[in-house]
């Protein structure tokens, strides 16, 4: 799954240049220099994107010009407000023995960062869960530049029939985790913001999980079960 990635805006970049015919007519003229909040939306792209979009400006009539730069100004600051990045933690409860209390994490996936903190170990404690959490994808990822940070750490012990859908925090962290007679969340009240985490069938024995980062939904195969 991409780190952070600036996919909107390179997006309608590569949109005008597929539509742009005239590129031969490039001037030296710095049109995203020249338009400040442009510029400023466009800090994190490469020389080469902010060229071939100098190019593609240049070949338009003045009017239609301006229109299309306040139309990507508008897109721009759209994303930036709808931006998050989200860090994820998933997991697979394993049951333990009958004479087992509490969690014990099993993390052998190649990553130096902490898979949960010892906040949400102690909340997790409070649940009815005897046995292990085994880590089986970490990661970080959202659009670069983003202000908001969600964090979310997915416990699952047994595959799903059909999707199941919930809002991600406006900000912050939840933990969700598939007890034997459904959801549980910690906190159990947060502030719902419109974005959503879907948990869906994939291929035979598999689980995905996909969720919306402002930029656009991004989400990949992660459980898989004993058939």
């Amino acid at each position: 799954m991409p780190n952070l990635i600036e996919r909107p805006l390179l997006l309608v970049i590569g949109l005008g240049l597929f539509l742009s015919t005239s590129l031969n007519l490039y001037s030296a003229q710095d049109y995203i220099k020249e338009n400040p909040e442009l510029d400023r939306l466009l800090e994190n792209s490469s020389q080469r994107e902010r060229d071939q979009l100098n190019k593609m400006l240049s070949s338009m009539p003045s009017a239609d010009r301006q229109k299309f730069i306040q139309g990507m100004i508008e897109f721009g600051l759209k994303i930036e407000r709808n931006a998050i990045t989200v860090e994820r933690v998933f997991a697979k409860f394993h049951r333990g023995t009958e004479n087992q209390k509490g969690l014990t994490v099993s993390n052998v996936l190649p990553s130096t960062g902490e898979s949960l903190t010892q906040t949400e170990l102690a909340e997790l404690a409070e649940l009815p869960l005897n046995g292990v959490l085994e880590i089986v994808q970490l990661g970080r990822g959202g659009v670069r530049g983003a202000k908001r940070q969600v964090r979310i750490v997915l416990i699952m012990q047994k595959p799903i029939l059909s999707p199941v859908e919930f809002a991600l925090p406006v900000e912050g962290s939840l933990i969700i985790v598939q007890m034997d007679d459904g959801w549980v969340f910690i906190p159990k009240e947060y502030a719902r913001s419109d974005k959503t985490i879907v948990i869906k069938p994939g291929r035979p024995n598999k689980t995905d999980v996909d969720y919306d980062d402002g930029g656009g939904r991004t989400g990949s195969e992660v459980y898989s079960w004993n058939p």
